[in-house]
């Protein structure tokens, strides 16, 4: 039994090995142009329209949402005051 208790500094090293060059690659990818991650479902362009649209009280937040082709969840996760429409539609 303590052999394992001198394992956990090697653990520990290993760890920050592995995260510092997670770090060096993904900063030498930045700084080859390239950005990991999914690519937004909306651009700031397509956002303005549902914020006028959100003005209209006749217009759910599910009509919007159909009519860009993304959730109503994703229309929350990118215009927060659509949950507060939502709210006083109810």
């Amino acid at each position: 039994m303590t052999r394992l208790l001198g394992l956990g500094p090697l653990a520990e090293f290993e760890r920050s090995l592995i995260r510092e060059r997670t770090q060096a690659g993904l900063a030498a990818a930045r700084r080859a142009g390239r950005t990991g991650g999914r690519p937004p479902k909306l651009t700031d362009d397509d956002i303005e329209a549902p914020k006028a649209l959100l003005a209209n009280p006749d217009i759910g937040v599910t009509q919007i949402a159909h009519r860009l082709g993304v959730s109503p969840a994703t229309l929350h996760r990118y215009i927060p005051a659509a949950r507060t429409a939502t709210a006083q539609d109810v």
